[in-house]
């Protein structure tokens, strides 16, 4: 399990074209807390696509994991081959 101030870091990495912060985006992931300078979508699609798997399960909390294959984040995802690789993941996941 990664420490808070691991995922910060990782997230961090996330938003360098963002006003937001990393505490700013850990309390959107962890708490749903709102942030007006990043959407929810956007924060997981970013780290969807910039992180691999194993890394994305130790950032993204279980009980988050429903959205992050929701088609919200999804079909946000690039390039395409992405975008279908999650889509696979979801149906493997979820069947």
């Amino acid at each position: 399990m990664m420490t808070e101030e691991e995922i910060k870091k990782d997230l961090g990495r996330l938003l360098w074209d963002t006003p937001a912060t990393a505490e700013d985006a850990y309390a959107l992931l962890m708490e749903d807390k709102e942030c007006k300078s990043l959407r929810k979508h956007t924060l997981y699609q970013k780290i969807l696509n910039t992180y691999r798997w194993y890394r994305v399960l130790k950032i993204i909390p279980a009980e988050k994991m429903d959205y992050a294959f929701s088609d919200e984040v999804l079909n946000g995802l690039f390039p395409k081959g992405v975008r279908e690789t999650y889509r696979y993941a979801k149906r493997f996941l979820h069947a």
